[in-house]
């Protein structure tokens, strides 16, 4: 990520949505470069920004495909947090359809099984509790010469990762928890691959320090506190934090944490 990449981009036209629609949306952006941007965080949710932000730099350091992220600046100056609109998708209801192996043998989507376990074993280094069929996005495109259409995963919302907390959310993650409950229909589709899923444990615990100045980057100084950016930082690179790798990587192997 270059400088010039997280210089914010300043909101033309902005639309909230319900606060009981979906968790941590706020709202809907027109940026300046003429894109769309699903907005989150606020002055009332705290860290959501952050977040977001920092769990979305690490799962895209790591090779998954993420939504991009954006710095947006409203119109009295405060940034908020911003993941660019995909188009075009898949209407959510069939995304799901794909995702627990109920749709047809018209969509092929390439590395699906790896991306879903790799997704699957990063949640639960960040505590993501609440990773459901909705928090995926499939984009399409037609196959040339043929009626077929090719679908790409990618992965949005962190928001309820407590990966800023240190760790607070205990392991194994709640058996009747989204990602846990979901997470077994979506591995009854397409199986789980352990080797994907140890490969990403295995660079998350190497590359750390460079995950951390990167996840960091460009990120406001409202959005975390000095005190919390502090603690996080340290903790991320600690020998607490590479047990708690070691433990997950075990309980997928033998099957306790699936």
């Amino acid at each position: 990520m270059t400088q010039l990449e997280v210089i914010p981009l300043r909101i033309v036209e902005y639309r909230p949505v319900r606060t009981n629609q979906t968790m941590h949306v706020m709202g809907r952006a027109l940026g300046e470069d003429g894109s769309y941007y699903v907005v989150k965080g606020g002055a009332k949710e705290e860290f959501v920004s952050a977040t977001e932000w920092i769990c979305n730099s690490i799962a895209d350091s790591l090779n998954l495909p993420v939504a991009s992220p954006k710095v947006l600046q409203a119109a009295d100056g405060t940034y908020i947090y911003g993941t660019k609109e995909i188009s075009p998708r898949l209407p959510e209801i069939e995304a799901a359809r794909v995702l627990l192996g109920k749709a047809g043998n018209d969509i092929f989507t390439p590395e699906i099984a790896n991306i879903l376990s790799s997704t699957y074993a990063l949640d639960l280094v960040t505590g993501n509790i609440d990773r459901h069929q909705d928090n995926f996005i499939i984009s399409v495109e037609s196959a040339s010469g043929t009626g077929q259409q090719i679908g790409h995963v990618h992965l949005i919302d962190f928001g309820c990762s407590d990966l800023l907390q240190n760790g607070k959310t205990p392991l194994p993650l709640a058996p009747m928890s989204p990602t846990v409950k979901i997470g077994r229909q979506i591995r009854r589709a397409h199986g789980f691959a352990n080797s994907a899923a140890d490969t990403l444990l295995s660079r998350l615990r190497d590359g750390r320090k460079f995950l951390l100045e990167r996840a960091l980057f460009g990120m406001p100084s409202e959005w975390l506190p000095k005190e919390q950016r502090e603690s996080f930082s340290k903790w991320f690179v600690s020998a607490q934090f590479e047990h708690r790798l070691k433990l997950i990587g075990e309980g997928l192997t033998d099957g306790t944490y699936l």
